[in-house]
């Protein structure tokens, strides 16, 4: 996965199952615009060739997603951070008691 998605919101089932889904409207929404427009076989309709099926998210506030998630994970580590030191701490001493 490209680093760019790495941390989207979108990652999730939910996001999965609407591109999936999009993904296969506008299969769908193709064949229709080339049987009206390239086949002539159906009558020309241009309503909902412009539909959105995925949300759109600006590269900032994919930014801005990124550093919430990276403070969350400065957070977490800090919060555990004494549990480490006291977990080291513990090795020393035993092995210090092993030597």
């Amino acid at each position: 996965m490209h680093d760019f998605f790495k941390n989207a919101k979108e990652m999730n089932e939910s996001g999965f199952v609407k591109m999936f889904e999009s993904y296969e409207i506008g299969i769908k929404r193709l064949n229709h615009i080339l049987h009206q427009d390239i086949y002539k076989t159906e009558p020309q309709s241009k309503i909902g060739r412009r539909k959105k099926f995925l949300s759109h998210i600006k590269v900032s506030e994919q930014n801005e997603y990124n550093k919430e998630q990276n403070s969350i994970k400065t957070k977490q580590i800090n919060d555990d951070l004494p549990a480490v030191i006291e977990g080291r701490h513990y090795l020393q001493q035993v092995m210090k008691e092993y030597k």
